[in-house]
């Protein structure tokens, strides 16, 4: 009875249920990405084309993909009214090795209350939000002491629960 308290205490406190996710187009496929269907753990990282601070951290974000090729990494561009070119621009200025999926009417960032960009979440194979929070506690990843995400993902790899579930997200805004 406790840990069902606990589930429903921490789905609340974080605003999110493994209600049914929003589905959107992903890129550079071009095809509809369905998170509901995609039984596999996963890192939502919101992005934006113009923040400085998702710019420092993509190549850190293709490093962790990398080294955890188990959870499948996907980028959230989560800029109202951007265009595929948007989407576009990233993948080819900064190299992004992940799917983008556009997000510009939001309907991802209001479902997970995502509020800056780089936000990351981690979710389980139910859609369950395992961790919310920062890449790191810095802008810049490679100056970072304090790794959250990829703490995050080496206690999943270890089959450890998560001891950090929320952290401060660092960033640009997503304007509303």
């Amino acid at each position: 009875m406790k840990s069902i308290f606990l589930f429903l205490f921490a789905c609340f406190s974080l605003g999110v249920s493994a209600a049914t996710m929003p589905t959107l187009t992903s890129y550079p496929s071009g095809k509809e990405k369905n998170l509901n269907t995609d039984k596999k753990t996963k890192v939502l990282v919101f992005l934006s084309k113009t923040c400085p601070c998702t710019q420092q951290n993509i190549p850190y974000i293709n490093e962790m993909a990398k080294t955890f090729p188990e959870i499948e990494f996907i980028g959230v561009h989560s800029v109202r009214n951007a265009t595929a070119k948007d989407i576009e621009e990233i993948r080819q200025n900064y190299k992004a090795e992940f799917p983008i999926i556009d997000d510009s009417d939001l309907k991802m960032a209001d479902f997970l209350k995502a509020n800056r960009t780089p936000q990351t979440f981690i979710l389980n194979e139910s859609n369950e939000v395992l961790y919310s929070g920062g890449v790191t506690e810095r802008t810049n990843p490679y100056s970072a002491k304090k790794l959250y995400l990829k703490n995050a993902l080496t206690e999943l790899a270890n089959n450890l629960a998560i001891t950090e579930k929320e952290t401060r997200s660092l960033g640009c805004i997503i304007l509303r």
